[in-house]
């Protein structure tokens, strides 16, 4: 009897983290822009672990909205947020968020009318929205949002978040010669953010989350760039920084 080196192909494992699906048509995890529309249009939504380049407009306003779509998404799945702004402090534009748009829960139950502890009308205020620790399918993919009003503050402290702003680029004791000092500590602070929160793939571990970077007007005057000079002068650091983010 002979024995034969073929093997049943078996069906690769997606993992599954909440707020992300597979892509149709690669199987690769995407998670959602916050802009259910513009996710349609680049097939579903944004690739996990690749860079999403926004071109902003003269005055910045379609850019720094589409920012807060993509951070209040952040906000609405559970995922971890690491955002970096060197023309507006960081935390106001979280104070920003536009608040989600959700079905009307009706009336809260008779039990609950009497209630005087503010916290337990935020709580039911909130209770339709699907638990973080629950299993990732009940993680809705992609919401719409009311721009006419903020997101609560609790909502968006329940996440694991964290800011740079414009002084914290400006201590810098960084020893990169690749780029300016503003690129190298943000490309160093990114990867700190990475290492202690276990978000590589290169690391084992049992929850698993998703962690968005956003980086508001990158190559902004702000961060120290010479205006793309050409010739001697030529300032190479914003296509450094994204060549380096990519070895991440």
């Amino acid at each position: 009897m002979t024995s034969t080196s073929f093997q049943k192909k078996s069906k690769a494992k997606i993992l599954q983290i909440p707020g992300a699906k597979p892509s149709l048509y690669n199987n690769q995890l995407l998670i959602s822009t916050g802009i259910p529309s513009l996710d349609s249009i680049i097939g579903g939504g944004v690739a996990v672990g690749t860079v999403f380049l926004l071109e902003e407009d003269a005055y910045g306003n379609y850019g720094r909205l589409m920012l807060k779509y993509f951070c209040s998404e952040a906000v609405m799945t559970g995922h971890s947020l690491h955002l970096t702004s060197a023309d507006r402090d960081p935390q106001q534009i979280l104070k920003e968020l536009p608040a989600p748009i959700i079905d009307d829960p009706g009336p809260p139950p008779e039990d609950a009318t009497n209630q005087s502890d503010e916290h337990m009308k935020i709580a039911w205020r909130y209770q339709h929205l699907p638990k973080y620790q629950s299993n990732p399918t009940s993680i809705k993919f992609g919401h719409y949002y009311d721009l006419t009003k903020t997101m609560d503050p609790e909502l968006t402290n329940s996440i694991d978040h964290s800011t740079i702003s414009e002084a914290d680029l400006c201590t810098c004791s960084s020893s990169s010669i690749s780029m300016n000092e503003k690129y190298a500590l943000l490309l160093e602070k990114i990867k700190q953010k990475i290492d202690d929160g276990k978000f590589s793939t290169t690391t084992q571990h049992d929850k698993r989350n998703i962690l968005r970077i956003g980086i508001h007007s990158l190559g902004s005057p702000q961060w120290g760039e010479n205006g793309g000079t050409n010739g001697e002068n030529f300032d190479s650091s914003f296509l450094d920084f994204f060549m380096d983010v990519e070895l991440y």
